[in-house]
């Protein structure tokens, strides 16, 4: 029987529109970075043109060590989610009722080209805001991150 799901005619049924990595230490399994790289959504509030990165920071109050969940697809695009303040504008916040608080940042795909690239808008800016050193993340990515509208422009 023919499969049409696999076939190249078909890339909507295999095709992958997003992929997600949770990453924490053994010694605060409850705090983490994350990244979700969404290739193709219309669902709801975000219909993107673009392929794009969602870079984020995750902590939880609870025990529950974190782990890949919705909360984490949807940072910075939901009404859950609101621009962390005026100064950071292309940061998100959001604080969900499993008080589980995720912030974000949204890069284009296409800017992450080579490993230094990898290394100035995922790695640096992450461990900075893992560390509470937002303003610093911020001098990392400014010229480079997307707002959401951005996102489905």
């Amino acid at each position: 029987m023919w499969d049409r799901s696999t076939h190249y005619a078909q890339p909507r049924f295999w095709l992958p529109y997003f992929q997600q990595r949770v990453f924490t230490t053994e010694q605060e399994p409850t705090k983490g970075v994350g990244i979700n790289i969404i290739f193709d959504e219309a669902s709801g509030e975000l219909t993107n043109t673009i392929p794009f990165v969602s870079c984020c920071y995750i902590k939880t109050e609870n025990s529950i060590p974190l782990n890949k969940c919705d909360e984490i697809y949807y940072a910075g695009w939901t009404k859950t989610s609101e621009v962390l303040n005026e100064k950071y504008s292309n940061l998100y916040k959001a604080v969900h009722p499993n008080r589980m608080t995720i912030i974000n940042y949204f890069l284009p795909l296409d800017v992450l080209s080579n490993q230094q690239a990898v290394e100035g808008y995922i790695i640096k800016p992450l461990i900075e805001i893992y560390n509470g050193n937002i303003a610093k993340a911020y001098e990392f990515i400014e010229s480079v991150c997307l707002t959401r509208e951005e996102l489905s422009s």
